[in-house]
């Protein structure tokens, strides 16, 4: 494929803008009202000493937002990725991010629905499965969202690393971009620390846990690619395709924020209080990870209407 149709894409004749998703600015004001309305409920407990604000907001609105973000990534993806022909460098990176997209949306489902014992939940009114099969949906949820999905995205993400490199626009990392990531690297060595002290003096992690290891060395390979990513996206100049490769760093930064925080809260680092904030991180990493490819959609589009694309 030549450079100059690297990063609009190959359209092809089915695509028309009959099937124009909700746009990025959409998606942002959705969530942010969400938020709002999540920020109305935490002042309210704590005005009331009433958690169930807090519970209720997220086992029903936040929860339908989740969803619906998984499933609007998962559809902007697949249809990005069939924007780009058969010989496109990013076809195989955006292959593996829809599949990625995939496995958030069906885990994202196990664990806010049918993970959740909540009025959502169908199963919830049974007291057996209460019991049984939630738990078991929320542990594969998590295992489909964490490790599965991370290491798909992981793979994609090489692959548009790769097509940069192959184009010439292969960019270098920032003081401040080493500066996240050694943060990053101290968390997880302070992580495992922690948990070989647990095992130590008594814990015995189940196979779930076990399965959940891979989960957090992989995010912060993700998060070293989403930056590299972005500076290569940058050297191109300011325009959308930088945008959609800044969401995916911002959605693996909050999703990174968000992981930490729950450690710290786990061991004893943060009070208890600290924990319904931390809820709140999901939300924009959720948002910010539906945008990506809604800018990538963006930037097709305008290629092939041959109007300038938003931001440049």
């Amino acid at each position: 494929m030549r450079r100059q149709e690297f990063f609009s894409g190959s359209l092809r004749p089915e695509w028309t803008t009959a099937w124009r998703l909700e746009s990025p600015s959409v998606i942002i004001g959705i969530t942010a009202c969400y938020l709002a309305a999540g920020l109305f409920a935490f002042l309210a407990w704590k005005l009331t000493d009433n958690l169930a604000w807090v519970v209720e907001f997220f086992q029903a609105p936040a929860a339908l937002l989740m969803v619906w973000l998984a499933l609007l990534q998962f559809s902007l993806s697949l249809h990005a990725t069939r924007s780009f022909s058969p010989d496109d460098w990013l076809r195989p990176a955006w292959m593996l991010i829809t599949s990625s997209a995939g496995c958030q949306l069906v885990g994202t489902v196990l664990i806010q629905i049918l993970g959740t014992d909540s009025r959502l939940n169908p199963i919830a009114h049974q007291p057996v499965w209460r019991e049984t099969l939630i738990p078991l949906l929320r542990h594969v949820g998590h295992g489909i969202e964490g490790t599965l999905r991370f290491a798909l995205l992981g793979a994609g993400l090489y692959y548009a690393l790769r097509a940069y490199r192959r184009s010439g626009f292969i960019g270098r990392l920032t003081r401040i971009d080493w500066t996240v990531l050694i943060l990053m690297a101290a968390y997880l060595v302070r992580n495992v620390w922690d948990m070989e002290f647990a095992i130590a003096h008594g814990k015995h992690p189940d196979a779930w846990e076990m399965l959940s290891w891979p989960t957090d060395p992989l995010l912060g390979l993700l998060l070293a690619q989403g930056l590299l990513l972005l500076r290569s996206a940058q050297k191109m100049g300011s325009g959308m395709i930088g945008r959609c490769w800044k969401a995916f760093a911002a959605g693996l930064f909050l999703t990174a924020l968000g992981d930490v925080g729950q450690w710290a809260w786990s061991y004893g680092y943060l009070p208890a209080s600290c924990e319904a904030l931390i809820w709140y991180v999901w939300l924009p990493a959720a948002c910010a990870f539906a945008c990506a490819p809604a800018f990538q959609l963006e930037v097709i589009r305008h290629a092939e209407t041959g109007e300038p694309a938003p931001g440049r």
